[in-house]
This record gives C-alpha cells, structure tokens and sequence, in this order.
C-alpha cells in the first residue's frame, strides 16, 4: 500500500532511472511490454482485436486504444517494478463516479492479480476527444469557460466525504469495498515525507537556506486549519492534460491514480502550480456558487500550492524534465521549464508568507 507515499511519481521506491524507463515514451519501443498489451486486449476481445495501436503517451502507464465488436477501449497498463495495487482504488473511484454521472470513463476490467499477465491492468471505455492542453498549446483553448467548469467539477467531487486521508486503504478497500484513508489525520498526510522534499531541495539549490527554514515555519503556522472531520475525495492532479473535451467544453477527466482523500482546497492548490490569476478568480467563483470560499480557504490554497511545487520541482530536476524539448507536455512558451518552475516555487513561498 502507499502508506509511505505523498506523491506517487516523486516518492515511489523506484530509482530515478526505473522511474525514466516506465515514463517517457521510449517504453512503447518494448516488444515484450506491447506483446503483454495485445495479448490482454485479446483477453478481452475474446480473439483477434479489429485495431490495436499504442498512444505513446508520457506517465506512469502504458496506454493504448483497440477496438472489439465495434467498440473502442483504453488500456492502461502498469509495467511494475514495484509492488503497488493502486489501480484496484482507482478504478473504483472512477466506476463510483462514472455512476453518479461525474464525466469520468467507465471502467469495464481491472486485473491486479498478476496471474495470468506479468501486469496490473485495466480497461475502461475510450473517450474520442484530446486532451486540453492541446488546446492550451496552441493557444486556442477558451480558459473562461474551462476554470468554470473545472470549479463545477471540483466542487462537487469534494462533496463526496470519507474517513482517514491521504491514498486509500487497499486493503480494506479489498476486504470490505470501502474506501477510507491510510492516515489518521490530515496533517499525517500534509507533512508525509517532507522532510525529504526539503532537503532535496536545498541540497541541489532551488532554496536557500533562509528559505528552507521559512517553509519550515509557514507550515509550523499553518498547521491549525488542516484540523477538520472528514476530508473529500481529491483527484490530486486536476490539469489540462488529465481532461479531455473540445476547446470550450471538458467532456471527461481521467488518470485517477493519484486520487486521494483530503482537504478540498489541496486539489485548488494543484490548479494553481499551473494556472494564472485570472483562471483560479473564475474556477474559484464557480466552485463558491456550491460551496463558498472564503479567507481560511484561500490560505489553505496557497498552503497547498506552496507544498505540492516542493515536490514538483524535485520530481522535474531528478526526472530530467528540464532537459525535454518545447514538444513535453508541460514545456511553456517564452520561458523554459525550470524558470517557471523556480518562479511559481518562489511565488508560493512569499504568497503564502503575506496570509498568515
């Protein structure tokens, strides 16, 4: 179980050079792994697929798009290295949501087992739209209407409450079909291997010394307006790429395999390591026509931001993200990658130091 984890891409017990060979697209160059992939697709077929093609996708997974009795599916496909079953929660979060009408891919086979494939996998439903941050690229994506109906979605997910916090519980999760949280509290979760981020950090030089004993103190202060009951369901990295649809319009929100339970304004948090003020006012006024946002909730979204980019800025420098191309996924136009990540990291730092 991820009882050790506060992210999963950043915290896992992968090395940095297993975690590179399962990322990037380079993996889709494995005839074993795509062999694996084409034989659970005819698994699940019953024979032959009439198509079958890898998506060459960045992330964790492998992914690919075949079609069975004139119908297509997604398969995604964990390559392993490591012992986790995460892919059981997630896909019972997205069928519990896919039933409750949330614009999520229904999942149709998850296999955890190992054993009849050397892989966890599942298959859900195929979504025939781009992800948004095509759009966002080209700069043709409508963000108004997009941060309104991201603010829509986030708040009502959050309206889904359950015990514990941080990754679910898969074993319970197995014994009982219940969905409750590895950690007591949510300060367990906040404060989960942060000393590590911090000092990784401050070893390779994206923080002085002064600023590694301010984090340290904001969250000392900030401590107190994570004490509430239940926390919500999060999706844990609400981007463009996770969601899919047309310029004006988010048609499904998929990859939920960091989802999490937790304080709502985590997942607000994540939004805003990316986007501008202008997209988080919109988002945050839809989401406030559901349940309001006032003073401690915009603390606690600088709060979040603050944390959530100490450990995208080490999962960006150990990974070599800031040695991609203008074609990565999360490359920006007019600066490159690791100035906007040292930027944001240090706005969240004197934002969340003006709050409180």
């Amino acid at each position: 179980m991820r009882s050790d984890i506060f992210y999963w891409k950043c915290d896992s017990g992968l090395s940095p050079e297993a975690k590179k060979r399962i990322y990037f697209q380079e993996k889709y160059d494995s005839p074993e792994w795509n062999a694996s992939a084409y034989r659970i697709a005819e698994h699940f077929s019953g024979g032959t697929p009439e198509s079958f093609q890898p998506l060459r996708a960045d992330g964790n997974h492998l992914t690919y798009r075949f079609s069975a009795s004139g119908k297509w599916y997604l398969l995604r496909l964990d390559p392993g290295g490591v012992e986790d079953d995460y892919m059981l929660a997630e896909s019972t979060v997205m069928r519990l949501l896919h039933a409750r009408g949330f614009p999520v891919p229904n999942v149709m086979e998850t296999d955890i087992s190992l054993r009849e494939f050397p892989f966890r996998w599942q298959i859900m439903e195929f979504v025939n739209h781009p992800c948004l941050n095509t759009f966002a690229k080209d700069g043709t994506l409508e963000m108004l209407p997009i941060a309104r109906q991201s603010g829509t979605f986030l708040a009502k997910l959050h309206m889904l409450r359950f015990p514990g916090f941080g990754f679910l519980n898969t074993d319970e999760l197995q014994a009982s079909g219940n969905l409750q949280g590895l950690d007591e509290t949510c300060i367990d979760y906040f404060r989960k291997r942060l000393d590590i981020h911090l000092e990784y950090l401050f070893r390779h030089g994206f923080l002085s010394k002064s600023e590694y004993d301010t984090v340290n103190t904001l969250f000392s202060r900030a401590e107190a307006l994570l004490k509430f009951g239940r926390g919500s369901l999060l999706h844990r990295d609400f981007t463009f790429w996770n969601m899919l649809g047309t310029k004006s319009e988010v048609a499904a929100v998929i990859d939920w395999d960091d989802c999490v339970i937790g304080d709502p304004m985590d997942d607000l948090g994540i939004v805003n390591c990316f986007q501008d003020r202008e997209f988080m006012k919109e988002l945050i006024a839809s989401y406030s026509e559901i349940t309001p946002i006032g003073n401690q909730e915009q603390i606690r979204i600088s709060l979040h931001t603050l944390r959530n980019m100490l450990w995208k800025t080490m999962i960006r420098d150990y990974m070599g993200y800031f040695e991609k191309g203008n074609d990565f996924f999360l490359a920006t136009a007019g600066e490159s990658l690791r100035e906007t990540t040292v930027r944001r990291l240090k706005s969240a730092i004197r934002e969340l130091e003006e709050q409180i």
